[in-house]
């Protein structure tokens, strides 16, 4: 006979009686039935019954789990050496601070003039155009320069009026240009005056004066 479905002293029972709807009736039936664990639906009510109080108290085979349903979760702290972990960070911070001085030792020593396609360039190229001396032929310029009897006041009359490089220059530096050298300001006239038909290199005394010549 199969578990809890054997029979007991008629004597020693006592009808218990309940309602449940009929399709609870059958679906129980049905299990019966099917599971054939049990012979009865009331072998199946009695068996259901002493494993629910046997939960309930702690006991049988649902025990164990029913105690690890209950189990606090704590916070588990362990001890972790970080020691190598900062070592590795402050030498990766010496690293960034070594790079970024390099970097900016490169970017002082640079020249605008390094990169004839640049915007800086090309913008540099522009100014010094505009503070060239304007004549309509050389020895008219020099002519010009050579009866001045007094210098122009600011920097960018006399550059306008001699063409000179240290005049350029001077004049840039009155314009914020504080990156800029002797050299450079020389270089960029000398490619002027290889570019543009209408500069040139007027040499008067022991001077080269740039000119913008129109006539």
């Amino acid at each position: 006979m199969a578990p809890d479905g054997g029979e007991e002293n008629e004597d020693d029972e006592t009808y218990i009686g309940f309602n449940i709807s009929s399709e609870e009736k059958q679906e129980w039936q049905d299990w019966v039935r099917d599971n054939r664990q049990y012979d009865t639906l009331t072998g199946l009510i009695k068996r259901a019954v002493r494993h629910q109080i046997a939960y309930d108290e702690g006991e049988g085979p649902w025990a164990e789990t029913q105690a690890s349903d209950s189990v606090e979760v704590k916070n588990v702290e362990a001890e972790v050496d970080l020691d190598p972990v900062l070592s590795q960070l402050n030498e990766l911070s010496i690293d960034v601070q070594q790079l970024h001085e390099e970097f900016r030792e490169y970017t002082d020593t640079r020249s605008i003039t390094d990169d004839p396609t640049s915007d800086a360039f090309l913008s540099l190229l522009t100014n010094i155009r505009s503070l060239l001396p304007v004549a309509s032929s050389e020895d008219k310029f020099i002519e010009t320069i050579s009866g001045y009897n007094a210098e122009p006041g600011s920097p960018e009359e006399l550059a306008q009026t001699y063409g000179r490089v240290s005049d350029i220059l001077n004049a840039l530096l009155a314009e914020d240009y504080d990156a800029i050298s002797t050299e450079d300001v020389q270089d960029a006239c000398e490619l002027l005056a290889a570019r543009e038909d209408d500069v040139e290199v007027v040499r008067y005394k022991t001077n080269k004066h740039y000119v913008i010549i129109n006539g």
